[in-house]
């Protein structure tokens, strides 16, 4: 594995930790999802870089997956402002 399959696991991480770290009733959800955004869309470029298979997939599917857990984040926000 190359140093850009690792920087796409290593995005996975960051992205899980940070979500963990960010929990809370006082925290500014749109930020955090900005961020988790990005940290994704960086994993799934580092994975494409790498250029071999086992990277390529398990980056793109484990940063797939935290994108669209942050899609689902940023969803269930707007819906609860929508409510109250």
């Amino acid at each position: 594995m190359n140093r850009y399959g690792i920087l796409s696991l290593l995005m996975v991480v960051i992205n899980v930790s940070l979500f963990f770290l960010s929990t809370g009733p006082n925290n500014n959800l749109s930020f955090w999802a900005g961020i988790f955004c990005t940290l994704s869309t960086l994993g799934v470029v580092f994975a494409v870089i790498s250029k071999k298979w086992a990277p390529l997939l398990a980056g793109i599917i484990l940063n797939g997956a935290t994108f669209a857990m942050t899609i689902l984040l940023i969803l269930a926000s707007s819906l609860g402002e929508c409510f109250c």
